[in-house]
C-alpha cells in the first residue's frame, strides 16, 4: 500500500499526484478512433496505489530533476495552445457582421436607392459610430485581459529530489507530486 505524506513540508499543505489530461482539441470519437478506449486510463477514478507504479513516482520523494526533465522533453510543458491575436483590421470588420447592423446597412442602402439621402446618412453615421465604439472596447478588453495574463504567472509547489520547490506551472509534467494550498487552511487530499 502506497502512503502518501501528511504535508510536503509541513501541515499547512496537501498532497496529490499530477496525471495525464486528455488534449481538449480531440473529442471522444476522435481519440477512440486511434487509440481503443481501454487502453485510455481514466485517472481520476484510479486509487492512489494504481496511479504510482503507472506514473513511476515515489510520493515521498517527487520526481528527480533528471526525470522530471526527460518527461518535458517527451510530454512538452504544460501549457495551452493559444491562437494567435486577430489583426486589427479584422476585429475592426467584425463589428459589422451582426444581423441588426446588416438589416441597418440594407436599410441604408434602399434609402439611398429610393431618394431619402438624408435619411441614408444617418444610418451610415449611427452603424460608423457603432463599429468604432466596439472595436475600441474590444482592442481594451484584450489589451486588458493580456496585461493580467503577463500579472498572473501560475507557479506550483512540488516535491522533487525529496525536496518541496516552487516552480513554473508549465514545467509540471505527469507523475508530479504536486502540494496544494487552497485558501489559508488545508485538507490532505487523496488521490
Amino acid at each position: 500500500m502506497v502512503e502518501l505524506p501528511r504535508g510536503c513540508d509541513d501541515d499547512r499543505h496537501s498532497v496529490a499526484i499530477s496525471g495525464f489530461v486528455m488534449p481538449m482539441s480531440r473529442s471522444a470519437s476522435s481519440i477512440s478512433s486511434h487509440v481503443s478506449v481501454s487502453s485510455v486510463p481514466l485517472w481520476h477514478v484510479l486509487s492512489v496505489p494504481e496511479v504510482v507504479p503507472r506514473l513511476t513516482v515515489d510520493p515521498q520523494f517527487g520526481l528527480s530533476a533528471g526525470e522530471a526533465a526527460r518527461r518535458i522533453i517527451h510530454y512538452g510543458l504544460n501549457d495551452i495552445r493559444e491562437r494567435p491575436p486577430r489583426q486589427l483590421w479584422r476585429m475592426f470588420l467584425d463589428q459589422f457582421t451582426d444581423f441588426m447592423i446588416l438589416v441597418l446597412i440594407g436599410a441604408a442602402i434602399i434609402s439611398g436607392i429610393v431618394g431619402e439621402p438624408p435619411d441614408a446618412i444617418a444610418i451610415v453615421v449611427i452603424v460608423l459610430l457603432n463599429g468604432v465604439i466596439g472595436f475600441v472596447q474590444e482592442y481594451r478588453a484584450e489589451r486588458a485581459v493580456a496585461a493580467l495574463k503577463l500579472l498572473a504567472a501560475s507557479t506550483a509547489l512540488v516535491r522533487r529530489d525529496g525536496q518541496v520547490t516552487e516552480i513554473s506551472a508549465l514545467q509540471l509534467v505527469p507523475g508530479d507530486v504536486v502540494c496544494w494550498r487552497p485558501a489559508r487552511r488545508c485538507r490532505q487530499i487523496y488521490v
